[in-house]
């Protein structure tokens, strides 16, 4: 009889010990159960803060774009072919001495040059050019003598800054015609600060970027860069006239 209830005392012990392991057992499972949803919620969370990030910087991306595109679209509508004249837009190909003359227009109005040819180059005949894009340039033929009209501008931005700037039409077209052996002269228009000059200025100082700009700066020391309100000056006439006479 103490034999038997010695072997039962055993058993229980043994099956006591084993339930003791399996329910360590499953309070470890338990464990890692918990830590691996605490881990997947964490993930779960650093995944939905990512795309909340991404989300954002798109917004940011796509609101930057579209300022972008409104800047571009406000300051560079003079780079655009008026919808009557889809291609280069020309008077008379006339040629004087052999020499041609062009002039290259950014959207001021023609009569402008008009004005020109009659106040100081009527003994020649003008040519007009639209420049929408840069692929207008290779309608232009070399020549002695190149004028490119700049419309005034909130931001006074006569030729853009590849750093600061959007678009390059004007300073890219002044580079070609300069590269070519054009004289190229720039001529800012319809800025109020030019309806009075004085004799010896061909420009509005106040337009700092024509000291700051490094095709304009090259330009001015040449004496080729004006500013003008609706006409030129007699200075202004005068440096035109003695360079046409030099044709």
């Amino acid at each position: 009889m103490k034999d038997t209830q010695s072997k039962l005392q055993v058993q229980m012990d043994t099956l006591e010990n084993r339930c003791k392991a399996m329910e360590e057992k499953y309070s470890e499972i338990k464990n890692d159960i918990t830590s691996s949803e605490i881990n997947f919620k964490r993930e779960i969370y650093d995944i939905n803060l990512y795309i909340i990030l991404f989300l954002i910087l798109l917004i940011i991306a796509v609101i930057f774009m579209a300022q972008k595109e409104l800047l571009h679209r406000k300051y560079h509508e003079s780079d655009r072919i008026p919808p009557d004249n889809p291609t280069v837009g020309c008077g008379q190909n006339q040629k004087v001495g052999g020499q041609e003359t062009a002039l290259s227009d950014e959207r001021f109005e023609m009569s402008m040059a008009q004005k020109i040819k009659e106040e100081g180059i009527k003994s020649l005949p003008v040519r007009t050019y639209v420049v929408g894009t840069l692929s207008d340039l290779f309608n232009i033929k070399p020549c002695q003598v190149t004028i490119i009209f700049v419309d005034s501008n909130d931001r006074d931005i006569i030729l853009e800054n590849p750093e600061t700037d959007i678009g390059d039409i004007r300073r890219k077209t002044t580079e070609c015609l300069t590269k070519i052996n054009c004289d190229v002269f720039i001529i800012y228009c319809k800025d109020r600060g030019s309806q009075t000059l004085p004799p010896n200025q061909l420009y509005n100082t106040r337009l700092h970027s024509i000291d700051q700009h490094a095709t304009l700066v090259k330009l001015k020391k040449k004496n080729r860069v004006f500013s003008v309100y609706e006409c030129l000056h007699l200075q202004q006439v005068e440096l035109l006239g003695d360079c046409v006479e030099q044709l």
